[in-house]
């Protein structure tokens, strides 16, 4: 299992790194509240107030689907609480409620709350089809801090098969930095991949720290690049594997 953790400028030279994507986070949001689907699955105006990227939408190439939720690993196990999902749309992406703090849009983030002991952390989870059963895929994440108010938030990497999550701090001195990671994967049919983000910074977790912990987000699906292909980028961060 291979983590790469590298940064660059926001504003720097965009797009993958990666070739020929398989899923891809803001795109396919984009393109599910513009297919006609409506919160419960039935047929609205395509592109109108009604028209949401629903919990499940397929990716653009039909090789897996995409849920919203939120979470935590509270014993070290990967997800033992399992994937609750999110089940308000504001308009622009989901909530856990109305007045909810988490949220997660096209191609932005917050984490829930604050306590240890609370499902704080949301996620975006692309499940496989298994269309590629048996190959290697890498899971291409770039974060952006984007509150220049935050403390700081953990990111979090994940995916089916591991034995613990992959964690990673960013800290007030990330804010407008372009961070991007990559963590590889074995496919299999309901085999999943998800990034997640956690209120967790340098401050105490505390309201007045998760109420400023917003960030742009992209994550992708793609092939792996061939055996000799890892390595880490200039500006490695600090990694701490969950046990």
């Amino acid at each position: 299992m291979n983590l790469i953790v590298s940064a660059s400028l926001i504003g720097a030279a965009s797009g993958l790194s990666l070739g020929g994507v398989i899923a891809h986070s803001v795109n396919d949001f984009q393109l599910a509240m513009n297919d006609g689907i409506g919160f419960d699955g039935g047929s609205v105006d395509a592109g109108g107030e009604f028209d949401v990227a629903q919990q499940g939408h397929t990716d653009s190439t039909g090789s897996g689907s995409w849920k919203y939720g939120y979470g935590r690993s509270g014993d070290g196990g990967a997800f033992s609480g399992g994937f609750p999902l999110l089940d308000y749309w504001n308009g622009n992406g989901w909530k856990a409620s109305e007045n909810g703090v988490g949220f997660i849009s096209a191609t932005s983030q917050t984490p829930m709350g604050s306590s240890i002991n609370a499902n704080h952390m949301t996620y975006r989870r692309w499940t496989s089809d298994g269309v590629y059963t048996g190959e290697m895929l890498t899971m291409e994440v770039r974060v952006t801090l984007a509150n220049e108010l935050s403390d700081g938030v953990t990111v979090v990497l994940s995916a089916s098969g591991t034995v613990s999550d992959y964690e990673v701090m960013l800290t007030p001195d990330d804010f407008g930095v372009e961070r991007v990671f990559t963590l590889d994967f074995l496919d299999s049919e309901d085999g999943w991949a998800l990034a997640g983000i956690q209120p967790e910074g340098i401050g105490p977790n505390d309201a007045t720290n998760f109420f400023n912990d917003s960030v742009l987000i992209e994550m992708a699906i793609v092939p792996t690049p061939g055996v000799g292909a890892v390595f880490a980028l200039a500006g490695v961060g600090f990694v701490r594997r969950r046990r």
